[in-house]
C-alpha cells in the first residue's frame, strides 16, 4: 500500500514538474478571454455550456447515465460525455443524483480527515499514506478540472481505489 502511494506520488510530481502539462493545466486553467470565461480550452466551454443548456430542462432527476451523446445531437456542440464529473453528475442523475454525490464525497474526505487525526500520533507511514490518498481525492474530485466520463473504466477505478484504502485504514485502526 505505501509502496503504491509513494508511487502515485512521485507520478504526481514528474506529472507537474513538465513544463507543457503545467501549463495546460495551472497557467492556461480557467482564464478570461475578451470578457468570457474560458474552461482549459473552447471545445470544453461549448461542452459545458451544451450540458448546462441540456440540464435546464432536466434539472431534477437528469437525462440518465451516458446519454449526453444523443441529447448533444441537437446542439451546437457534441461529445460523448462532459468532461467535468459534477457537470456528468447533474446532467446525467439531475439534482437528486448530486445531493447523494456530494454526501458521498464529504464523506469521503471525512474519513480521511479522521484517519489522519487518528493516525497522527500512531503510526507515521499510515499518516503519509493518508495525505496522500487526501492529494489524490481533491485532485480526482475538483470540480473544475476536466475530467473523464465519471461512469467510464478508468474513473471508476480510480474511485474504487480511493474507496479500498479507505476501508483499509477504518479496519485496521480497530
Amino acid at each position: 500500500i505505501f509502496l503504491y502511494l509513494l508511487f502515485f506520488a512521485l507520478i504526481s510530481l514528474i506529472f507537474l514538474s513538465n513544463i507543457n502539462i503545467y501549463d495546460r493545466y495551472i497557467t492556461d486553467g480557467i482564464f478570461l478571454r475578451h470578457e468570457e470565461i474560458i474552461f482549459y480550452t473552447l471545445p470544453h466551454t461549448n461542452i459545458y455550456l451544451t450540458a448546462i443548456e441540456i440540464i435546464k430542462d432536466n434539472l431534477i432527476f437528469g437525462i440518465g447515465p451516458k446519454m449526453f451523446r444523443i441529447y448533444c445531437e441537437n446542439y451546437l456542440v457534441c461529445s460523448t460525455h462532459v468532461h467535468n464529473n459534477f457537470l456528468q453528475i447533474l446532467l446525467d442523475l439531475g439534482l437528486f443524483g448530486l445531493f447523494f454525490y456530494l454526501i458521498f464525497l464529504c464523506y469521503i474526505v471525512y474519513l480521511i480527515i479522521k484517519n489522519l487525526i487518528i493516525f497522527f500520533n500512531i503510526k507515521k507511514n499510515y499518516l503519509i499514506c493518508l495525505i496522500i490518498l487526501l492529494c489524490q481525492t481533491l485532485i480526482n474530485f475538483n470540480p473544475l478540472l476536466p475530467t473523464g466520463n465519471i461512469f467510464g473504466t478508468f474513473s471508476l477505478t480510480m474511485y474504487s481505489i480511493i474507496i479500498s484504502f479507505l476501508i483499509f485504514f477504518n479496519n485496521r485502526r480497530n
